[in-house]
């Protein structure tokens, strides 16, 4: 045993020994396992640092999304509000479709009426000319009616002569008359 605990203290410290007994005692492929596990360690790293960054994206993506769906609920919500709006507004519209009819029917019957109202009108002007007419001759006969003494007496005074004044109250009476 003693030779197995020197061989075991041998290849403990001394590296050439190490060495050969790795080259004697391992195969090409075990040996070449250090460096394949350093290669892989440092593809880990880049992996876990890419890992991170694909992370740290799509951490920024979901914020986006987030806001982004924050976004379009605010659309919808904007969207369902126009939409009442424009309903709002086609009731109105349709309302004021038919209150036009109404105001076109009333504006017809209107229109109508005034046709009717032209000759009233006309014959109420002829009839205010023909009053007018009336009054002119009145005022004409009662201007006449008191000049009458100069008129018919010539000039004269009438109450003298009891012929003159009887002609002249026949005169007014006819006129009167």
């Amino acid at each position: 045993m003693a030779l197995k605990e020197q061989l075991l203290q041998l290849l403990r410290e001394d590296p050439q020994v190490q060495e050969a007994a790795r080259r004697d005692l391992l195969t090409q492929d075990l040996l070449a396992l250090p460096a394949r596990v350093d290669r892989l360690s440092e593809h880990l790293e880049a992996l876990t640092a890419a890992q991170q960054r694909t992370d740290a994206a799509l951490g920024q993506l979901a914020s986006r999304v987030d806001a982004l769906a924050a976004a379009q609920q605010r659309t919808e919500e904007r969207l369902d509000a126009l939409a009442a709006a424009q309903q709002r507004t086609e009731e109105r519209v349709a309302d004021l479709a038919v209150r036009m009819d109404a105001l076109a029917t009333r504006v017809d019957a209107l229109t109508a009426a005034m046709q009717n109202v032209d000759p009233r009108l006309g014959s109420l002007e002829d009839s205010g000319r023909g009053e007018q007419g009336r009054r002119e001759g009145e005022k004409y006969e009662q201007r006449t009616l008191m000049r009458a003494h100069l008129i018919f007496g010539g000039g004269r005074e009438v109450t003298r002569r009891g012929e003159d004044a009887e002609r002249i109250a026949a005169a007014i009476g006819r006129a009167a008359g």
